[in-house]
């Protein structure tokens, strides 16, 4: 079991969150969330493009994954209103049985490990009871209108997804899927506050589109933020992790909890790695030249093996040549073979008698 983080940053640069303090305040959550897994003794990979590898290099991820480059998001969704798209790339690459955790999750003990082992589906961090008002604001949103008859039932099928967790290949894919075809729809009918769209997306309509699936949740009362510290569990939700005060508890328990982490942060400069992103996009045709030619010049270096093999078979080729005598002895005998041949004449001599019989015939017509 590992667990998956998902970074994403097209969509962060279309909204506040890619302005700099905004930003940074992610970035510091990522941090403490990976400083606490490492802790307590998890594997944590990361799903991200290459500006998010930029980023969040400086951590002790198992291993990062670029699959997001070059991912456009939802089709026709241009400025990526539906953020979580990136989540479910990210769904799709992980194992059944890895932990999809956000960035702002933090797992300060190991508890989480003995949840795993129920039998279940599909594992969501908790019911979301509490956010039900801003669903039913949501259905009233310009191009929400159809899904008033998809959203039943609200009290069962709204679930936090800052934990989730696949057993299943099937109910995998029926959430997937189900997402998927739902975001294209909100995409096309134009609906609009997409912030909203998005946590009703992936807390409430693909989870009841999966249909007749196993699913549990990590934390079961109705109130899981006071559940939360019970099992060395936190999940700071919506824009609180931007408040000062939050921030400057991540960062004092992150100095506890690795000091080179946070030092790493410290010295992490933002805007330079995006100002060396952008300028290297824009120049990219020009560096991928030397690319292409690379393997022109590793060319010489896989023929150089070639060469060098028949200085080393030499021996092995001169051996043949002095077998070549005995695979010669049977070309020798080939005469005793021909020397049948040599008889052929003997037999060609009753042919001679036919030209007698020739002559008589001749004779006769004479």
């Amino acid at each position: 079991m590992k667990l998956v983080h998902s970074f994403f940053t097209q969509p962060y640069r279309f909204t506040e969150h890619f302005t700099g303090s905004n930003l940074r305040s992610n970035i510091t959550c990522f941090a403490l969330s990976v400083a606490y897994a490492k802790q307590n003794g998890f594997e944590i990979e990361l799903y991200t493009d290459n500006l998010g590898k930029k980023f969040l290099d400086f951590l002790p991820y198992d291993v990062i994954h670029t699959d997001l480059e070059g991912f456009k998001g939802i089709q026709g969704d241009t400025n990526f209103g539906i953020w979580s798209a990136g989540k479910i790339e990210a769904y799709k690459r992980m194992a059944l049985g890895d932990v999809h955790i956000d960035g702002d999750v933090f797992i300060k003990n190991s508890c989480l490990k003995g949840f795993l082992v129920r039998d279940f589906d599909v594992m969501f961090q908790s019911h979301e009871n509490t956010c039900i008002g801003i669903y039913n604001t949501c259905l009233n949103f310009a191009g929400c209108e159809w899904l008033y008859p998809v959203f039943r039932n609200s009290k069962k099928t709204l679930y936090n997804v800052g934990i989730l967790c696949f057993k299943s290949q099937n109910a995998k894919d029926k959430y997937i899927a189900a997402y998927e075809a739902l975001a294209k729809i909100i995409v096309a009918k134009g609906a609009k506050n997409l912030g909203h769209t998005n946590l009703f997306l992936e807390q409430a309509l693909a989870i009841e589109a999966m249909g007749d699936v196993k699913i549990d949740t990590v934390l079961q009362s109705e109130d899981p933020q006071w559940e939360m510290p019970q099992y060395g569990l936190e999940h700071i939700v919506g824009h609180a992790k931007y408040q000062p005060q939050y921030m400057n508890r991540f960062l004092k328990e992150l100095q506890e909890v690795s000091s080179s982490i946070y030092t790493a942060l410290q010295t992490l400069d933002i805007e330079a790695i995006i100002a060396e992103y952008d300028n290297a996009k824009v120049a990219q045709p020009e560096e991928a030249l030397p690319n292409v030619a690379q393997p022109k010049v590793e060319q010489p270096k896989v023929a150089q093996p070639e060469e060098a093999l028949p200085n080393v078979a030499q021996p092995e080729v001169e051996q043949p040549e002095v077998a070549q005598p005995k695979v010669e002895q049977p070309e020798v005998a080939q005469p005793e073979v021909e020397q049948p041949e040599v008889a052929q004449p003997k037999v060609e001599q009753p042919e001679v008698a036919e030209d007698d019989e020739a002559d008589d015939d001749e004779a006769d017509d004479e």
